[in-house]
């Protein structure tokens, strides 16, 4: 790697910073390997100018950024194909066996860095000699050329896994808030404390050519893992799971519900059938259903430091809210061989 930064302050008023740096990486193909990744910030000390005149603003600056950085998100030799060597084939009027070789995987030519470009508009301010700080920064986050498993079926000589290539867009974009208060300390007692607030939001914007939804015969536009899916539109690893509505009370109520009809009993979960085949035995995937996000909606932190003389106390608190939660392990055990694990069990 490579890196350089020049910095610039006049009168400490204006100041501007630029950075260039240059990676290179073994990790993607050879001509693509070098990546070259640019930022800019420009700041404005307003309170440092002749027009600003207040008694409550101790400082006051305005910021701008941009940058781009490079991510290597993916594992070794991706961008090496496989050859299988243990082939035989029969030719000639002879029949003499020769050997030969297939393509047992498939890569792109041209495995590149992921790019994710930032754009950030901040304000700090100070108030009261900087007793009370208040920092905000609003910022949108672009990321390119993001490495995702492709599809490809194995007739094309894909026998080793689908090949990793830069088909993917993920969008990250939200407004952070951080309030701090640092009294003048006397004595032998210090204290000061700060608190933040932060809102962000996920989006995919693209995922490249994934191939054929066996489901609709439309082009598939997510990535399935387990019980979560990555969509276009939509956060990265929502839960994708089965909807329940309840517990069967009686056989009058699965026969009413038809789609369990064929295996339900009464203190059976009751599912929703999101797509009505028309048939006894009708919960499948198709009946799957967006449960949430693991993205939390909200986060905050406050931190707190005292001191006396000698001793010092630091106390820092985080929260998350908005977001869900799978407990995986619950469902793993309910479904061991059909039996109730958790009865005794403290949850």
């Amino acid at each position: 790697s490579y890196f350089g930064r020049l910095n610039y302050s006049f009168d400490d008023r204006y100041l501007a910073s630029f950075t260039f740096r240059s990676d290179k990486s073994s990790l993607f193909s050879p001509e693509t390997r070098r990546g070259y990744f640019p930022s800019g910030a420009l700041s404005w000390r307003i309170s440092n100018e002749d027009f600003f005149n207040s008694a409550v603003f101790s400082d006051l600056k305005l910021r701008a950024s941009y940058g781009i950085l490079g991510l290597a998100g993916l594992g070794r030799y991706q961008y090496t194909g496989f050859l299988n060597q243990g082939t035989r084939a029969i030719f000639g009027l002879n029949q003499v066996e020769f050997t030969g070789g297939t393509q047992a995987r498939l890569v792109p030519g041209n495995l590149k860095w992921e790019r994710k470009a930032t754009a950030n508009i901040g304000l700090d301010a100070g108030f009261f000699n900087n007793t009370l700080t208040a920092t905000v920064d609003v910022f949108r986050s672009k990321t390119t050329d993001v490495l995702v498993e492709q599809p490809l079926p194995g007739y094309l000589g894909n026998l080793g896994g689908n090949p990793v290539v830069n088909i993917g867009t993920i969008e990250n974009k939200g407004i952070e808030v951080e309030l701090g208060y640092r009294p003048r300390n006397t004595g032998d007692f210090m204290w000061n404390v700060s608190a933040n607030v932060s809102v962000i939001r996920n989006k995919i914007l693209e995922l490249g050519n994934l191939g054929v939804d066996p489901a609709t015969g439309k082009s598939r536009d997510y990535i399935q893992s387990g019980n979560t899916r990555s969509q276009v539109g939509r956060s990265i690893g929502e839960y994708y799971v089965l909807r329940t509505d309840g517990i069967f009370q009686s056989q009058a109520e699965i026969d009413r519900h038809e789609a369990q009809a064929a295996y339900a009993k009464p203190g059976d979960i009751r599912y929703l059938n999101l797509v009505d085949g028309g048939t006894d035995d009708d919960i499948t995937d198709l009946d799957r259903d967006f449960a949430g996000s693991p993205w939390p909606k909200l986060t905050t932190g406050f931190q707190a430091n005292l001191a006396y003389k000698d001793f010092s106390l630091n106390i820092q608190l985080y929260g998350a809210f908005g977001h869900k939660l799978y407990n995986d392990v619950i469902r793993q055990v309910d479904a061991l061989e059909y039996s109730n694990y958790r009865r005794g069990l403290d949850y």
